[in-house]
């Protein structure tokens, strides 16, 4: 059974708006689409809307469920930047079931305190990962190992987490790919999901289900 939420579930995106719109963000679409063939309704917020206070005022207070997307490289670059944490910082607090989807879940862990790890690894393309935590909801019906789309030249030092932080599965380079925020149901993938034709299709109907 699909969870259902009176106002669907809000979609925020992490790439900059231009003069003329928003510049294309092929994870948030990717996103989207998959979350929709799924039966969801999904309600974008682009990365203006998030500006308002009145925009992030509702998010907290009218959904419960919400999803970062992951960031397409058109700035802002930092995840620790005074414009990520203006329009994006408040999801920290968000009380609803959310999952952080790459340069989002980044951003959400240096929130927290974690760091980026010296020696980088970036990850590109379908990424064997193995899942540390089985009993964790966001991967259940997963093989142990599996496959996940990576996108990504940074990744976070597992050594430097806070306690509250639950690594649910990494990949085989030893990168952090899933983890989970202990007190909330809030999930972090530094990886993405909504690419379905991989296994991890799975992680986003579990994300749906009570």
């Amino acid at each position: 059974m699909i969870s259902v939420t009176e106002n669907g579930i809000a979609l925020l995106n992490t790439t900059i708006d231009n003069e003329n719109g928003e510049f294309p963000n092929r994870y948030f679409d990717a996103m989207r689409l998959a979350l929709e063939a799924m039966g969801a309704q999904v309600i974008p917020f682009k990365w203006k809307d998030l500006a308002e206070e009145r925009a992030r005022d509702g998010i907290l207070q009218s959904f419960a469920m919400a999803v970062v997307s992951g960031n397409d490289g058109y700035g802002p670059h930092f995840e620790d930047g005074d414009e990520f944490k203006r329009r994006l910082g408040f999801m920290l607090q968000f009380a609803g079931r959310g999952l952080f989807v790459c340069r989002g879940g980044q951003f959400y862990l240096r929130q927290m305190g974690a760091e980026f790890a010296k020696d980088q690894k970036p990850e590109h393309g379908p990424t064997l990962t193995s899942i540390l935590k089985k009993d964790d909801h966001l991967v259940k019906g997963l093989s142990k190992d599996f496959l996940i789309y990576g996108a990504h030249a940074q990744r976070i030092d597992q050594n430097s987490l806070p306690s509250n932080v639950e690594v649910v599965a990494e990949s085989k380079n030893g990168t952090l790919s899933i983890a989970k925020i202990i007190d909330k149901d809030h999930w972090i993938s530094q990886n993405h999901p909504e690419y379905l034709e991989l296994e991890a299709r799975v992680i986003l109907h579990n994300l749906l289900r009570k």
